[in-house]
Formats: structure tokens, C-alpha cells, sequence
């Protein structure tokens, strides 16, 4: 879930003392704030139940503020939670394999992840799907 968060300043504009003229550029009327707000989902949450919760709770919390600017929440996309089985003979696989390579057992963990193609891949093809990491825990990835 990508929550994508606007705040609208009112537009400005600034006297300046020494000649009296007035500063008007059309870039400086409005000024924007845009922040990214990302949620990961978990069973049995889903998109269509957990933004209008968000939504809500950041509408109330802004109104609070009493801000002549005014907030505006989107969201760009939400895909539904997957969690697979980690029991299933190709987990075992690859945890084989893992402890082959790196002569270290794996850790197990659940990460947060932007493939929502995942869930369809599992549901569509009716498989298990294995997602292995190609990088370092701390790489950042999305």
C-alpha cells in the first residue's frame, strides 16, 4: 500500500519594503509538500479495508492542527498480502542450497516486499510461490 500525502500551502505573495513593489512569481503561489506514506499489508488485511482507515486517521490528526493548508491522501497502488509456507519442498530446497553455499543455515524471515504480481503468480497458476533475495538484508531493496 503506497499512500502518497499532499499538503497545499495557500498562495503567498511578499511586499518587498525598499521600492514597494510587489514579489509575484507564478512558482512561488503555491508551495507543495509531497511525502510517501508505505504500509506493508499483512493476512488478512487488505487494501480495500486498511486505506480508509489511514485515510481517515490522517484527516483527523491533520483537522487538528486547524492549518489553512489543506491535505490531500491518494493512493498510487495496494496489493494484497502473500505469505507462503515455508514447509513446501522448494523452501526446503533452498534452504539446502543456502546451507550448501554459504555453509550457514538461512534466516526464515517475513519482509515487506512490492510484488504484488506474487500473490496472482500463486493464485492464478495455483503454486507455491519462492521469492530468494539477490542482495544483503540491509540493501535496501523494494
Amino acid at each position: 500500500m503506497d499512500l502518497g500525502l499532499r499538503l497545499l500551502s495557500p498562495p503567498r505573495s511578499r511586499e518587498n519594503s525598499a521600492s514597494g513593489s510587489q514579489f509575484s512569481s507564478p512558482y512561488r503561489k503555491r508551495a507543495r509538500v509531497t511525502t510517501l506514506c508505505i504500509g506493508r499489508l499483512v493476512p488478512p488485511q487488505t487494501p480495500d479495508k486498511i486505506i480508509p482507515l489511514v485515510t481517515r486517521y490522517l484527516e483527523a490528526e491533520f483537522a487538528k492542527l486547524n492549518s489553512k493548508n489543506k491535505l490531500r491522501v491518494y493512493c498510487e497502488h495496494g496489493g494484497k498480502p502473500w505469505v507462503a509456507d515455508i514447509r513446501h519442498w522448494n523452501y526446503e530446497a533452498a534452504i539446502k542450497a543456502t546451507q550448501a553455499v554459504y555453509n550457514k543455515v538461512p534466516d526464515m524471515t517475513r519482509e515487506g516486499g512490492s510484488i504484488p504480481v506474487t500473490l496472482t503468480f500463486a493464485e492464478t497458476l495455483g503454486v507455491n510461490v519462492l521469492l530468494l533475495p539477490m542482495g544483503r538484508g540491509d540493501d535496501g531493496a523494494q
